[in-house]
């Protein structure tokens, strides 16, 4: 039951938080850009495309990677998406 919750309220979160932000190819090389850069901030979103599959491939692994790395950078949100990935086995 708390799986399938999770999943909805993550797919709900993953919805409102990237339809403000237009994806192409050109749009997340700059991502990736800024992400390689410690850019925090990229890194999160990165991070909810792969994690969606939202004009990628889907990549849970690359994804979480990408939460961490956040975190790391102190975004306070990546670090909640990271522990609740981890703790669903995502």
């Amino acid at each position: 039951m708390y799986n399938k919750f999770f999943k909805i309220a993550l797919t709900l979160f993953l919805t409102l938080s990237l339809n403000s932000y237009a994806l192409d190819s050109n749009n997340i090389e700059a991502l990736k850009v800024k992400a390689n850069e410690n850019d925090a901030n990229a890194q999160y979103k990165l991070a909810l495309i792969y994690l969606k599959g939202e004009s990628v491939k889907q990549d849970l692994k690359y994804s979480l990677e990408l939460f961490d790395k956040a975190c790391a950078n102190k975004y306070k949100k990546a670090c909640e998406m990271a522990r609740e990935l981890n703790e669903n086995n995502i």
